[in-house]
């Protein structure tokens, strides 16, 4: 009986736990799509050609890019991450400095991926993993 007990006892810590963690997650994500429409509001006044720099005295960009969720099931969230890492180097100007990213980093190894060590973003895209 004790054993029931103290079993059920860490399964509801668990669910708590996992709780709090869901929350904060679904908070985050939130929070990511509400300012990914700002974020792209402040990028179309940037060219590749002017880079990094806003108008005089109004400082620089920092973007940082987050992808919560780990495991192949998930792939799409890493490489839209890896995507739009690219995009911000390539099409805004962005110097890979002022880039943070956060994301699991299991795909490109992963056992399931048949091309290893790349990710690609979109049917005949190319590896967006490089940087």
């Amino acid at each position: 009986s004790s054993g029931i007990n103290a079993e059920y006892g860490g399964l509801q810590q668990d669910y708590k736990t996992l709780s709090k963690m869901l929350r904060a997650t679904l908070f985050l994500l939130c929070l990511c799509f509400v300012q990914s429409y700002r974020i792209d509001d402040w990028l179309t006044e940037y060219t590749a050609e002017e880079g990094n720099e806003r108008k005089a005295g109004e400082g620089k960009i920092w973007v940082v890019l987050v992808a919560g969720s780990s495991g192949w099931y998930n792939y799409r969230h890493q490489s839209d991450i890896c995507h739009i890492y690219q995009m911000l180097i390539r099409n805004h100007g962005i110097p890979r400095e002022n880039i943070v990213t956060m994301m699991y980093n299991d795909i490109a190894y992963n056992s399931d991926n048949p091309f290893p060590g790349t990710i690609i973003n979109a049917l005949h895209g190319s590896d967006v993993y490089e940087g």
